[in-house]
């Protein structure tokens, strides 16, 4: 199970890394009351809640000349299940929503 976990956040971390430097401009309020456009990070995948409440993710990372996907799957009880349920913004069971990049640590 350790091994899991370490091989998890290996994979994380490779798919945040590359897949960070994406950005996306999204108009945001400003305090004087006018929209400015800032940048937002691209979704790096997709998170689906299936019907048992485990949460798998299908992960992509693409740079100059290569491309990454990652499938995993976090079953309740799952030491990184509740980040990464709170990171989605929540599900239920059904539901799919876009991944936007992990925070770089």
């Amino acid at each position: 199970m350790r091994n899991s976990i370490v091989l998890t956040s290996i994979a994380l971390c490779a798919i945040q890394t590359i897949s960070g430097c994406q950005e996306r401009v999204r108009p945001v309020e400003n305090q004087h009351g006018t929209t400015a456009m800032t940048p937002s990070p691209e979704p790096i995948g997709t998170a689906r809640m299936l019907a048992d409440r485990s949460i798998v993710l299908n992960l992509r990372a693409e740079t100059e000349g290569a491309a990454g996907h990652a499938q995993l799957s976090y079953p309740v009880g799952d030491p990184m299940y509740a980040k990464i349920l709170e990171h989605v913004g929540g599900l239920t069971p059904g539901q799919e929503k876009s991944v936007p990049p992990f925070p770089e640590q």
